[in-house]
């Protein structure tokens, strides 16, 4: 499983876990952080985390948290992935999804908790174009769909509000 997060500052990638439901979280992983400069007129500097978790038990509930000495997320919880060819992956695929008025998202978010989706798909038109206002509506978005991706593999896609 990759966690990926975003910072205003420059801080180290470390995501702490453990087997759910307990509140250790007696392993470490750690990653890289990356320089990304925003497109817009203010040129935004953020820095993006990836960390890799290996080792984990197919099947297995875990809880985690990111950050660094610098600061710790709040606590999430994912399944990783079964292995074998006994099982289909339950997958929710939705698009057009704005700031504004994300009518499916607290659905998406209450099956997620509840284990109905292995994974998701977000095809396109996040948030009705995330670098408007120097991306602070990008911002906005991501904070609002963390619940649902922090819970489940989350892929996307570009869709027409995404080219440039």
């Amino acid at each position: 499983m990759t966690v990926t997060w975003a910072t205003l500052a420059p801080a180290g990638s470390v995501v702490r876990f453990g087997q759910a439901p307990g509140p250790e979280l007696p392993w470490q992983a750690t990653g890289s952080t990356q320089r990304f400069v925003d497109g817009g007129f203010l040129r935004r500097v953020l820095y993006m985390h990836r960390v890799t978790l290996r080792g984990l038990v197919p099947g297995q509930r875990y809880v985690y948290r990111c950050g660094s000495q610098e600061g710790w997320s709040r606590r999430f919880q994912f399944r990783a992935l079964r292995n074998g060819t006994a099982w289909s992956p339950r997958v929710a695929v939705y698009g057009d999804m704005g700031l504004e008025n994300p009518r499916a998202l607290p659905r998406l978010q209450r099956e997620a908790r509840a284990g109905l989706y292995d994974a998701v798909l977000h095809v396109g038109d996040f948030a009705y174009d995330m670098d408007w206002n120097d991306a602070r509506v990008g911002d906005a978005f991501m904070r609002r769909v963390e619940p649902l991706a922090a819970t489940v593999p989350y892929m996307t896609c570009p869709g027409n509000h995404e080219q440039k």
